[in-house]
């Protein structure tokens, strides 16, 4: 794990706080990432602070590293799939879908399909993944503040009939990108 020291300043009071950053986190801090709470900080004036800063998640298999930047660390690797997120939702969704052994391409393609069926009010990053059950894929679809799901057999069928092309170091698998990397059989 590395930690990281910086020093920010309060918008509320202006006072330096010294705070130390986990740069690469693993399984024992799902629940903080989840909740947020790892990327939080309490300025002695009660005013708390959300930081967002460049993170590197390890999984057992997948590694996801989210960050604003463009660039991407020259040594940044790792094995298995290996996304890149931008934003902190995205982080969170993919951390999610990747535990849960997912593929996330077959998850956008099931999102794009799901909100097709759902109203053309919804966009596809108002459809988050939201976890599994034993038969079905849950999703939460924002815009209509109500849970959508799937039967897990429909993803089964998905993923077999597609091809996914090789991918190599760090991508973004979103709505808009995740079709360079399938087709349909």
């Amino acid at each position: 794990m590395a930690i990281i020291k910086e020093r920010i300043r309060c918008p509320k009071c202006q006072h330096k706080l010294s705070i130390k950053i986990n740069s690469e986190l693993d399984k024992r801090h799902l629940a903080q990432i989840m909740d947020r709470s790892l990327f939080k900080v309490k300025c002695d004036c009660g005013e708390e602070i959300t930081l967002d800063y460049p993170v590197l998640f390890k999984g057992d298999n997948y590694r996801v590293f989210y960050t604003h930047d463009e660039n991407i660390p020259e040594n940044l690797q790792g094995d298995g799939t290996l996304r890149l997120v931008r934003d902190y939702a995205d982080f969170k969704e993919k951390i999610m879908i990747l535990e849960d052994g997912l593929n996330d391409i077959v998850i956008e393609f099931i999102k794009e399909f799901l909100i097709r069926q759902l109203s053309p009010d919804v966009a596809v990053d108002g459809l988050r993944y939201d976890g599994k059950s034993a038969t079905h894929l849950c999703f939460y679809a924002k815009a209509l503040k109500q849970d959508v799901g799937c039967e897990q057999t429909f993803y089964e069928t998905i993923e077999r009939r597609m091809r996914f092309r090789p991918i190599k170091g760090f991508v973004l698998i979103d709505k808009d990108s995740y079709r360079k990397y399938m087709k349909l059989k």
